[in-house]
């Protein structure tokens, strides 16, 4: 009897539908027991009888043993076999498989499907998907200081510097340069250690969260850049934020 395999991949975008249940991709030669047994493409068989010996036992009186000698007819299987399509990326298919067990009501067919076999590969080499990366608006910081202080000590200054570490690390072409400022009271000598001082606590954080040492750039203006006649407004450290061109 020829019963008859199918496994159906459909295109569910054209609705086309293709049986891959075929012999070494030759579609004149469906997996059928008529195609592959003992004598046709023997190389694909392999004998299983293991109801072989009860049909040949003489004086057999055990009549429930008899017919499901009978019955469950597992004689023989195939050989691992590999069904393929060629598919299109990113589109959805749906998968079937059928038997049709013919001319009889013997259970003598099934498929069995390797755990973990179904798989995509191709010949191509995989073109990796350029996203633009999502443009970040930086715009310079400030972060402002108490008189002769060198130490960061409001809560609204590290809240900007957390929100600079997280541009950091999600971008590691970012660089940064830290310059530091005062007020104009007290020496030149004085206010460009205390400048530089300022800039290295901005430093000394970035550092704390893991940021490259090489990604930051002090330097101390002392009181030779004044942002305003407030003293208290320019007693801060600028912190400007860069990304390099890239093509």
């Amino acid at each position: 009897m020829n019963d008859v395999f199918i496994f159906l991949v459909t295109n569910l975008e054209t609705k086309i539908s293709e049986n891959i249940a075929i012999l070494n991709g030759d579609k004149n030669i469906p997996i059928t027991v008529d195609h592959i047994n003992l004598k046709t493409n023997s190389e694909y068989y392999i004998a299983n009888s293991p109801w072989e010996e009860v049909k040949q036992r003489k004086n057999n009186n055990n009549l429930k043993e008899i017919e499901l000698s009978h019955t469950y007819q597992y004689d023989g299987f195939t050989k691992v076999l590999v069904a393929k399509a060629k598919v299109t990326p990113h589109v959805k298919y749906h998968l079937k498989l059928g038997i049709s067990d013919v001319g009889d009501q013997l259970y003598d067919s099934a498929i069995f499907l390797k755990s973990n076999s179904l798989r995509s590969s191709g010949n191509k080499p995989i073109q990796k998907e350029h996203l633009p990366k999502p443009k970040i608006h930086i715009k310079n910081h400030t972060i402002e200081f108490k008189y002769n202080a060198p130490q960061i000590t409001d809560d609204h200054s590290f809240k900007q510097l957390d929100k600079i570490v997280s541009y950091l690390k999600n971008d590691p072409q970012i660089t940064v340069k830290i310059t530091g400022h005062t007020d104009s009271i007290g020496s030149d000598n004085f206010n460009k250690s205390l400048s530089l001082k300022r800039a290295n606590a901005v430093k000394r954080y970035f550092l704390s969260k893991k940021i490259d040492t090489r990604r930051i750039i002090i330097n101390g203006m002392g009181e030779k850049s004044p942002k305003s006649k407030l003293a208290s407004q320019n007693r801060r450290v600028e912190i400007e934020l860069s990304i390099p061109d890239t093509p």
